[in-house]
Protein backbone atom coordinates (compact mmCIF):
# COMPACT_ATOMS: atom_id res chain seq x y z
CA UNK A 1 0.00 0.00 0.00
CA UNK A 2 1.09 3.57 -0.49
CA UNK A 3 0.98 6.04 2.44
CA UNK A 4 1.04 9.55 1.32
CA UNK A 5 0.77 10.94 4.94
CA UNK A 6 3.24 8.45 5.96
CA UNK A 7 5.71 8.67 3.44
CA UNK A 8 6.11 5.36 2.55
CA UNK A 9 5.05 2.02 0.98
CA UNK A 10 3.66 -0.82 3.71
CA UNK A 11 3.88 -4.16 3.13
CA UNK A 12 1.88 -6.60 4.48
CA UNK A 13 2.85 -10.31 5.20
CA UNK A 14 -0.38 -12.20 4.65
CA UNK A 15 1.84 -15.24 5.55
CA UNK A 16 1.89 -13.98 9.80
CA UNK A 17 -2.32 -12.93 9.66
CA UNK A 18 -2.79 -12.38 13.20
CA UNK A 19 -5.95 -11.05 12.51
CA UNK A 20 -6.16 -7.19 12.69
CA UNK A 21 -4.80 -4.64 10.59
CA UNK A 22 -2.64 -3.41 13.34
CA UNK A 23 -1.24 -6.90 14.69
CA UNK A 24 -0.80 -8.51 10.74
CA UNK A 25 3.10 -8.22 10.28
CA UNK A 26 4.04 -5.32 8.01
CA UNK A 27 7.35 -3.33 6.76
CA UNK A 28 7.55 0.57 5.66
CA UNK A 29 9.40 1.39 2.75
CA UNK A 30 10.18 5.00 2.48
CA UNK A 31 8.65 6.91 -0.38
CA UNK A 32 8.08 10.93 0.28
CA UNK A 33 4.54 10.97 -0.68
CA UNK A 34 3.75 7.88 -1.69
CA UNK A 35 0.49 7.65 -3.95
CA UNK A 36 0.58 4.87 -6.21
CA UNK A 37 1.63 1.26 -6.41
CA UNK A 38 1.33 -1.21 -9.62
CA UNK A 39 2.40 -4.49 -9.77
CA UNK A 40 4.52 -5.06 -13.23
CA UNK A 41 3.92 -9.02 -13.81
CA UNK A 42 5.96 -8.80 -17.20
CA UNK A 43 9.18 -7.68 -15.04
CA UNK A 44 8.31 -8.79 -11.75
CA UNK A 45 8.59 -5.77 -10.18
CA UNK A 46 6.38 -3.08 -8.09
CA UNK A 47 6.43 0.40 -9.38
CA UNK A 48 5.90 2.84 -6.72
CA UNK A 49 5.06 6.83 -7.49
CA UNK A 50 5.99 9.43 -4.95
CA UNK A 51 6.18 12.92 -4.65
CA UNK A 52 9.34 13.52 -7.12
CA UNK A 53 10.32 9.70 -8.11
CA UNK A 54 9.02 6.42 -9.61
CA UNK A 55 10.67 3.61 -7.40
CA UNK A 56 11.09 0.33 -8.95
CA UNK A 57 11.02 -2.98 -5.93
CA UNK A 58 11.75 -6.50 -6.59
CA UNK A 59 9.68 -8.47 -4.65
CA UNK A 60 11.58 -11.17 -2.34
CA UNK A 61 8.81 -13.40 -1.22
CA UNK A 62 11.35 -15.82 0.89
CA UNK A 63 12.15 -16.38 4.08
CA UNK A 64 10.00 -13.72 4.69
CA UNK A 65 8.11 -11.12 2.10
CA UNK A 66 10.39 -8.15 1.63
CA UNK A 67 10.91 -5.04 -1.37
CA UNK A 68 14.56 -4.68 -2.61
CA UNK A 69 14.92 -1.16 -4.16
CA UNK A 70 16.50 -1.92 -7.78
CA UNK A 71 15.56 1.87 -9.10
CA UNK A 72 14.83 5.53 -8.78
CA UNK A 73 13.66 7.46 -11.65
CA UNK A 74 12.96 11.13 -11.46
CA UNK A 75 9.86 13.01 -12.27
CA UNK A 76 9.76 15.22 -15.34
CA UNK A 77 9.66 18.33 -12.92
CA UNK A 78 10.75 18.90 -9.39
CA UNK A 79 7.14 20.52 -8.72
CA UNK A 80 5.72 16.92 -10.28
CA UNK A 81 4.17 15.95 -6.91
CA UNK A 82 2.85 12.29 -8.49
CA UNK A 83 -0.53 11.52 -7.61
CA UNK A 84 -2.10 8.88 -9.58
CA UNK A 85 0.32 5.51 -11.55
CA UNK A 86 -2.12 3.15 -13.56
CA UNK A 87 -1.51 0.80 -16.97
CA UNK A 88 -2.95 1.81 -19.61
CA UNK A 89 -5.11 -0.96 -20.74
CA UNK A 90 -3.54 -3.49 -23.52
CA UNK A 91 -0.42 -1.57 -23.32
CA UNK A 92 2.66 -1.98 -21.37
CA UNK A 93 2.56 1.56 -20.64
CA UNK A 94 1.35 3.69 -17.06
CA UNK A 95 0.01 6.48 -16.61
CA UNK A 96 1.44 9.31 -14.22
CA UNK A 97 -0.97 12.07 -13.08
CA UNK A 98 0.50 14.82 -11.07
CA UNK A 99 0.20 18.57 -10.31
CA UNK A 100 1.27 19.72 -13.87
CA UNK A 101 0.39 17.38 -16.40
CA UNK A 102 -0.41 13.87 -17.59
CA UNK A 103 2.64 11.36 -18.34
CA UNK A 104 3.11 8.34 -20.00
CA UNK A 105 5.75 5.73 -18.39
CA UNK A 106 7.38 2.95 -20.71
CA UNK A 107 8.95 0.65 -18.54
CA UNK A 108 11.02 -0.89 -20.69
CA UNK A 109 12.93 2.20 -21.96
CA UNK A 110 12.22 4.17 -18.51
CA UNK A 111 11.26 7.09 -20.27
CA UNK A 112 8.32 9.97 -19.06
CA UNK A 113 6.72 11.40 -21.78
CA UNK A 114 3.85 14.23 -21.33
CA UNK A 115 0.63 13.56 -22.60
CA UNK A 116 -0.84 16.47 -21.87
CA UNK A 117 -0.56 19.47 -19.70
CA UNK A 118 -4.42 19.25 -17.52
CA UNK A 119 -3.46 19.95 -14.02
CA UNK A 120 -4.27 18.46 -10.92
CA UNK A 121 -5.63 15.40 -11.72
CA UNK A 122 -5.69 12.58 -8.57
CA UNK A 123 -6.64 10.00 -10.73
CA UNK A 124 -7.11 8.50 -14.31
CA UNK A 125 -8.80 5.58 -15.94
CA UNK A 126 -8.82 4.40 -19.32
CA UNK A 127 -11.58 1.40 -21.06
CA UNK A 128 -12.28 0.89 -24.68
CA UNK A 129 -11.03 4.58 -25.46
CA UNK A 130 -12.87 6.07 -22.67
CA UNK A 131 -11.21 8.19 -20.06
CA UNK A 132 -12.21 9.12 -17.25
CA UNK A 133 -10.22 11.77 -14.39
CA UNK A 134 -10.80 12.99 -11.34
CA UNK A 135 -10.14 16.90 -10.50
CA UNK A 136 -10.37 17.92 -6.43
CA UNK A 137 -13.35 20.40 -6.65
CA UNK A 138 -13.06 20.63 -2.87
CA UNK A 139 -9.73 20.36 -1.15
CA UNK A 140 -8.29 17.17 -2.25
CA UNK A 141 -11.57 15.68 -3.54
CA UNK A 142 -14.74 15.76 -5.43
CA UNK A 143 -18.26 14.92 -5.91
CA UNK A 144 -17.59 14.30 -9.93
CA UNK A 145 -15.94 12.20 -11.97
CA UNK A 146 -15.48 13.19 -15.45
CA UNK A 147 -14.67 12.10 -18.95
CA UNK A 148 -11.35 13.88 -20.36
CA UNK A 149 -13.50 15.75 -22.29
CA UNK A 150 -14.72 17.61 -19.12
CA UNK A 151 -18.09 16.26 -19.33
CA UNK A 152 -19.71 14.61 -16.19
CA UNK A 153 -19.38 10.43 -16.07
CA UNK A 154 -21.15 10.52 -12.73
CA UNK A 155 -21.77 12.96 -9.68
CA UNK A 156 -22.73 11.95 -6.24
CA UNK A 157 -24.03 14.89 -3.75
CA UNK A 158 -22.02 14.66 -0.84
CA UNK A 159 -20.02 12.75 -2.05
CA UNK A 160 -15.68 12.56 -1.73
CA UNK A 161 -14.13 11.17 -4.53
CA UNK A 162 -10.33 10.63 -4.56
CA UNK A 163 -9.45 8.44 -7.14
CA UNK A 164 -12.08 7.10 -9.97
CA UNK A 165 -11.42 3.62 -12.05
CA UNK A 166 -13.13 1.54 -14.95
CA UNK A 167 -13.70 -1.48 -13.17
CA UNK A 168 -11.97 -3.55 -16.26
CA UNK A 169 -9.12 -6.25 -16.31
CA UNK A 170 -5.68 -5.67 -15.17
CA UNK A 171 -3.54 -7.37 -17.98
CA UNK A 172 -0.51 -5.78 -16.77
CA UNK A 173 -0.75 -6.75 -13.68
CA UNK A 174 -2.16 -10.34 -13.87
Amino acid sequence: TAASDGNHLCLFDKTQNRGTFDTVKKTNYELEFAHGVVWDKKRQILWALGLRQIKAFKYIKNPSPELVLVENIDLPAKDFNGHDLYPIPDKDLLFITGEKSVCVFDPESKKIFTACNEENLKSISQLNGEIIVLRPEISWYSQTVRFANGKVAATQKNAKFYKARWLAANTFSE
